[in-house]
C-alpha cells in the first residue's frame, strides 16, 4: 500500500549515512513526514509553497 511504502522509505533513509557529499536524504525525510504528502493532497506547487517560501 501506499502507506507501508512511505513508512519503508522513511525506515530506509534514517538508516542512510552518507558522507563527504551533499545530498537530499534529510529534505526526502521531511517530505515525507508532511501530512499533504502521507494522505496525498498535495499539487505540483506544493514544494514552492511549502519549502520555498519558508526561505524567502
Amino acid at each position: 500500500t501506499r502507506n507501508e511504502a512511505i513508512r519503508k522509505m522513511q525506515a530506509a533513509l534514517c538508516e542512510t549515512v552518507i558522507e563527504g557529499i551533499d545530498h537530499t536524504a534529510l529534505f526526502q525525510s521531511d517530505l515525507l513526514a508532511e501530512a499533504a504528502f502521507e494522505d496525498g493532497t498535495y499539487t505540483t506547487d506544493y514544494l514552492t509553497r511549502r519549502f520555498l517560501s519558508k526561505n524567502g
